[in-house]
């Protein structure tokens, strides 16, 4: 089914607020979304039902309650769904997104830990069902994530996380589709599997330490310089050199987070 702005959804700020100034309407909304021909309950297929004081249906045949929010990432929240609203406008529309930082002063929220919970429950149900793995010209690095640890100098400092990102690279510039994934360890076995999961067959491999990759990989790969040397002196120490810089910012998020298809581990990544 088709949506059009304006009228399946706001087509501005003006009209989000308009449409959304209370919360009876957010729920009436997603009424709609979630039974556009009416309720039906999930728990004995009734389509018979009547709205409660509270504002949930109750069912008429197994007397059960249900709420629009059940099941959904608004379920259990506290923040009132304008402000849940009013957030995935901010993080939808923005070509850069928005950070939780950013969101907390925009919402003037109480709190950074609720912004970020919000951009995170928001993130992890933005992946596209059955989406397809990443092909053509695909950049691959792997770098950690996470601040040093009181005490501990160095690359090694507890707290920090492996892991690999794979980009789409559109012709004649920029960025596409991106992959993100938590790996155990630098070596090629780890970064065969990332890649085996996340880029189709036939693909053209960018890696500037990808060198001597097992036989039986089913990528042509384009390396750059002596990757062999660089890789196995990688694996002997056990940890990933600082990403070199092949995967910019925009890549890895400052461009739109939607664009990102992120779910799970990968979303935490994020934060």
């Amino acid at each position: 089914m088709a949506l059009f702005a304006g009228r399946d959804y706001p087509g501005s700020y003006a009209e989000l607020h308009a449409w959304f100034s209370e919360d009876w309407k957010c729920l009436d909304y997603l009424d709609w979304l979630r039974w556009p021909d009416g309720f039906v309950c999930p728990w004995c297929a009734s389509q018979d039902g009547w709205r409660a004081p509270d504002r949930r249906w109750r069912c008429a045949g197994c007397d059960r309650r249900v709420s629009a929010t059940a099941g959904t990432i608004f379920h259990g929240t506290r923040t009132p769904l304008t402000v849940w609203f009013s957030a995935a406008w901010h993080l939808t529309s923005g070509k850069g997104g928005i950070s939780a930082t950013e969101l907390r002063r925009e919402m003037q929220l109480g709190s950074y830990q609720t912004a970020w919970a919000m951009l995170h429950r928001y993130r992890s149900v933005m992946v596209r069902p059955g989406r397809n793995r990443l092909t053509g010209d695909v950049e691959v690095d792997e770098s950690f994530l996470g601040g040093p640890e009181a005490g501990i100098p160095g690359r090694g400092a507890l707290g920090k996380v492996l892991f690999a990102a794979a980009v789409d690279v559109n012709k004649p510039s920029g960025f596409g589709r991106a992959r993100l994934g938590v790996i155990k360890d630098a070596s090629a076995e780890s970064l065969q599997q990332f890649l085996l999961d996340n880029v189709g067959p036939g693909s053209r491999i960018r890696h500037r330490r990808l060198g001597g990759l097992p036989e039986g990989h089913p990528w042509p790969l384009h390396a750059q310089g002596d990757l062999g040397q660089r890789l196995r002196s990688t694996r002997a120490r056990g940890t990933a050199r600082r990403a070199p810089g092949l995967l910019s910012r925009q890549a890895l998020g400052h461009g739109n987070p939607a664009r990102l298809d992120q779910s799970g581990a990968h979303a935490r990544l994020l934060r």
